[in-house]
């Protein structure tokens, strides 16, 4: 087993059983807005939220692969992302890449080094995507404030030529002082505007 599928057996480890320990929190139907549906859970150890959105597009896997690897353009969509660029290519589907998202002032900007990692089933042609915090892979800029927890999920499956189910979720915090509860109060408004662009594109 060479290193990057050894990597990539310890992320899906390390994220089933983050998955099975939210196991015992179920989701909770928040809203509906435009065909997009937003869920909540409680996380353990912890006062933040888990985060999912479903939601249906019409569109072909080539498009939304070409989408999600086009980090340079995530300003286009990706809802007050400031910066976004990749920081290294190991192959087509492993990336480490970098972001800079834009806070409300007084609030300092934050910002993001991730690893990304995209597969596809080979028999059913579900697509997974896997983005997580990465803090130590680059030096910390002055000015921003470094988002240490972060992790999202999207699965795409296939319903029908050109028509795809959408299912993401997002375990984050922004980091710095901002309260618990003022980020579960807000936890969906910046990706549901997401969503609604990522749908357009």
């Amino acid at each position: 087993m060479n290193s990057q599928r050894f990597l990539w057996s310890f992320i899906l480890l390390f994220f089933t059983l983050t998955s099975t320990a939210q196991d015992a929190y179920e989701w909770k139907f928040k809203k509906e807005k435009s065909g997009i549906k937003v869920y909540t859970r409680d996380v353990s150890d912890t006062n933040l939220k888990e985060l999912k959105i479903t939601l249906e597009v019409q569109a072909s896997m080539s498009s939304i692969v070409a989408l999600l690897m086009d980090v340079d353009e995530y300003q286009n969509w990706v809802y007050r992302c400031a910066k976004s660029k990749t920081v290294k290519v190991i192959d087509q589907n492993h990336t480490y890449d970098y972001y800079v998202v834009d806070f409300p002032w007084p609030m300092a900007d934050r910002d993001l080094m991730a690893y990304s990692y995209i597969e596809q089933d080979p028999e059913t042609k579900v697509l997974t995507s896997i983005t997580e915090a990465r803090p130590d892979y680059t030096p910390k800029n002055d000015g921003y404030v470094r988002i240490i927890q972060h992790i999202n999920k999207w699965v795409f499956t296939p319903l029908a030529p050109n028509r795809v189910a959408v299912e993401y979720t997002l375990n984050s915090s922004p980091a710095g002082s901002i309260p618990n509860w003022l980020v579960n109060m807000a936890i969906d408004q910046g990706p549901v505007q997401s969503m609604l662009r990522f749908r357009d594109m």
